[in-house]
C-alpha cells in the first residue's frame, strides 16, 4: 500500500501495488506513459509517501478501500456523498434492536445497505415495524434482568409491537428466531416470515383469539405484497447485484481571476510596416505604421471533467429487491474495469446485502482478489 500527501499532511491518494518501488517511480518518470491529469496533478502536489506492508492482496484490497474512506482522497475514485448513505442496522446484544443509521460502528452489529433512496427505505422499515414485533426501546438487557424482571413492559407491548422480552412474555430464543425471519426478509425471503404467521394466524383463530388472528392476516398480506409490487421478476429465482456503468463529459468553464480563470495580457504587438513601392507610376511612397496597442483578453479556459452514474439492481429469489444510484464526481483518466472495482470495494465495504453473484457489464481491475474478498465477507462463494 502506497499513500502520497500534500504538504499540508493530508492524503491525496491510496494505491496499491505488488512492486511498491516500480509503481511509485512511475509517477515521476520523465516521459513515461503516466501522463493523464490525474498522475500530473499527484506529481505537482505529493509531497511525501507513505508505504503500508500487507500479509496478503486481500487484506491490501480491504485495507485500500477503508483508507479511502476514511482519508477520502482527492484523486481517487470516490462516491459521491457516501458517508450519508442510510443502512439499515440490527444490533448485537441479547434482545437486538433495528434501526435506520447512517454511521457505521465497528461492534459487530450487522449493516443492510447502502440504500440511496431513502424513501424506499423507510417504506421497508414501516412494513418491518408492523410485520416483526422487534423492540425499539433502547435498554440494554442482561440474562440476570430479564430473570428478575427489572423492566416493566411500554406501550409498545400494549399497542402490539413489541412482544415483551423484557418480562420474558417471549424468551430469547423465540426473539432470535423472529430476527432470524427478519433478515431473511431484508435480503429478500418472504417465505419463511409468511409460513410462520400462517401457522400463528390458525391457531389463534382455533384458539378463538379472532383479532390476533386478523392481525396475522394483515401481517401476511403486506410481507406478501411488498416484493409483489415490484415489477421486475427473472425465473431462475437466484440472488444477483446487476451493476450498470455509464460516463458522461462535462465542460466546465473556470475563470482565473482568482477563481480558477485565466487573464492573459498581450502587449507590445508586433509593428507591422508596409512600404509600397511604386515603379511604374511613380507615385509617392507611402508608409502604413500600425499603432502598438496593448490588449487585454479575458480568456476562458474549458476544462473537462468526466463523471461517472452507476446503477445497481439488487435482485434476490429473482425479484427485485432494490434499485441504487451512485454518482461518481470525477472519474476523468479512470477506464472502466477500476471505476467498477473502485465502487465495488467501497459500496461492499460495510455491507451484509452481498449477493452470490454479481453480474458487471465490464470486468472489474482485480477482479479475483475482489471475488476472494466478498467470498470471505459472505462466508460462502460470491460469482
Amino acid at each position: 500500500m502506497y499513500l502520497y500527501r500534500n504538504k499540508n499532511g493530508k492524503v491525496i491518494y491510496v494505491g496499491k501495488a505488488k512492486n511498491l518501488r516500480d509503481r511509485v517511480r512511475s509517477y515521476f518518470r520523465e516521459g513515461g506513459k503516466r501522463r493523464e491529469a490525474k498522475i500530473i496533478a499527484i506529481q505537482k502536489n505529493a509531497v511525501d509517501v507513505e508505504t503500508i506492508v500487507t500479509n496478503s492482496e486481500v487484506e491490501a484490497l480491504i485495507l485500500e478501500n477503508n483508507l479511502i474512506k476514511e482519508h477520502r482522497p482527492r484523486y481517487n475514485v470516490l462516491m459521491k456523498d457516501d458517508k450519508t448513505f442510510p443502512y439499515i442496522c440490527i444490533t448485537k446484544e441479547l434482545l437486538p434492536r433495528i434501526f435506520i443509521t447512517r454511521k457505521i460502528e465497528k461492534n459487530g452489529s450487522q449493516y443492510f445497505g447502502p440504500y440511496t433512496n431513502a424513501y424506499a427505505l423507510r417504506e421497508m422499515m414501516k412494513i418491518v415495524e408492523k410485520v416483526f414485533t422487534v423492540r425499539s426501546c433502547n435498554q440494554r438487557f442482561t440474562l440476570e434482568m430479564l430473570a428478575e424482571k427489572k423492566v416493566k413492559l411500554c406501550l409498545d407491548y400494549h399497542i402490539k409491537k413489541c412482544d415483551g422480552p423484557c418480562e420474558n412474555l417471549i424468551s430469547p430464543a423465540e426473539y432470535a428466531e423472529m430476527l432470524t425471519r427478519l433478515r431473511k426478509f431484508l435480503n429478500g425471503d418472504s417465505k419463511p416470515v409468511v409460513q410462520f404467521l400462517q401457522v400463528e394466524m390458525k391457531r389463534a383463530s382455533e384458539n378463538l383469539r379472532f383479532e390476533d388472528a386478523a392481525r396475522f392476516r394483515d401481517q401476511i398480506q403486506m410481507a406478501k405484497n411488498f416484493y409483489k409490487k415490484q415489477q421486475v421478476e427473472l425465473l431462475d429465482n437466484r440472488d444477483r447485484d446487476v451493476i450498470a456503468l455509464s460516463r458522461t463529459t462535462s465542460d466546465e468553464r473556470r475563470m482565473s481571476n482568482g477563481k480558477g480563470a485565466s487573464k492573459y495580457e498581450i502587449s507590445n504587438t508586433q509593428h507591422s510596416t508596409f512600404n509600397t513601392q511604386h515603379s511604374t507610376f511613380n507615385t509617392q511612397h507611402s508608409t502604413f505604421n500600425t499603432q502598438h496597442s496593448t490588449l487585454n483578453i479575458q480568456h476562458s479556459t474549458f476544462n473537462t471533467r468526466e463523471s461517472a452514474c452507476i446503477t445497481m439492481f439488487r435482485l434476490r429469489q429473482g425479484k427485485l429487491l432494490s434499485r441504487e444510484t451512485v454518482i461518481l464526481p470525477d472519474v476523468s483518466g479512470q477506464s472502466d474495469s477500476k471505476i467498477l472495482a473502485s465502487f465495488c470495494g467501497q459500496f461492499y465495504l460495510e455491507s451484509d446485502l452481498i449477493p452470490k453473484e454479481i453480474n458487471v457489464q465490464t470486468q472489474p481491475k482485480d477482479a479475483e482478489n475482489l471475488k476472494k474478498w466478498l467470498t470471505e465477507k459472505r462466508k460462502n462463494n460470491v460469482k
